[in-house]
């Protein structure tokens, strides 16, 4: 906790299998309650989208990601490969094989 933001990482809950029951929800909601009587503002889950963070959040931020790369040639020619893998793979999305016999 800093100030008037609490900040949850990670939890992971155990569930039992086919069970409609979700103490991940519940626990996440005694806690939230717990800190809002304690004075604190906000309850951040931090990044990643999840259903119990939609279920539980009045809003979101976005979220920026930024990546520095030390400019190298092996770098760079690395870059390169992603980027035409990635077109290639956006190109076959646009435009599927079609198996024909």
């Amino acid at each position: 906790t800093t100030e008037n933001k609490v900040y949850v990482f990670q939890t992971g809950f155990a569930y039992v299998d086919g069970s409609k029951l979700s103490p991940g929800i519940m626990t996440h909601a005694l806690c939230i309650e717990h800190y809002r009587l304690k004075g604190y503002l906000e309850y951040d889950f931090l990044a990643g989208e999840a259903l119990y963070k939609r279920a539980l959040a009045k809003h979101a931020r976005p979220l920026f990601w930024t990546v520095v790369f030390r400019n190298s040639t092996w770098m760079r020619v690395l870059l390169m490969a992603r980027s035409v893998k990635s077109a290639l793979e956006n190109f076959h999305k646009v435009n599927p094989t079609r198996n024909v016999m």
